[in-house]
């Protein structure tokens, strides 16, 4: 789970989640796996994702936040794609099968950095924010397909 917190991270975990009841409900008595951690901002770019015979997967071809916990998901899936790209002779030219993989993973990427921006560009600006989540826990499913979106990238 992750909360976004205050810059100078003030207000208390209950505070927090005060807004979300069923969430407090269910999270009631559980306790934390570790300390309350955080660092950022957290983008890291990758000018190109492949070069010669090199295919960066993962963080490493490139990184918003982790504020979807997306990322263990698009590094599976870009090691499957590289392997599903590459030819079973690696003696030859690479460079078609990167060109490939790099084009198959790009809208894949896409669909988790998009929102990945978004998200973090709502954390940055609390007022925006606050309006963002009253108008999405205005309409009812709103959110839930909101998680939906992000979760399928």
């Amino acid at each position: 789970m992750a909360l976004l917190l205050d810059r100078d991270g003030s207000k208390e975990f209950d505070h927090l989640l005060a807004p979300f009841p069923a969430l407090r409900e269910r999270l009631a008595g559980a306790g934390f796996d570790s300390e309350l951690r955080g660092a950022g901002p957290l983008l890291q770019r990758a000018r190109a994702r492949w070069a010669e015979r090199l295919a960066l997967v993962g963080d490493a071809a490139g990184y918003v936040d982790a504020i979807t916990g997306q990322g263990l998901s698009l590094a599976f899936a870009a090691s499957t794609v590289l392997m599903d790209t590459l030819p079973a002779d690696l003696s030859v030219d690479l460079g078609p099968a990167l060109r490939r993989y790099d084009a198959r993973l790009r809208t894949r990427w896409l669909q988790y950095a998009l929102p990945a921006h978004a998200l973090v560009a709502l954390s940055r600006r609390p007022a925006l924010r606050r309006v963002a989540l009253r108008s999405v826990s205005a309409i009812p499913g709103a959110f839930g397909a909101l998680v939906r979106l992000v979760a399928m990238a």
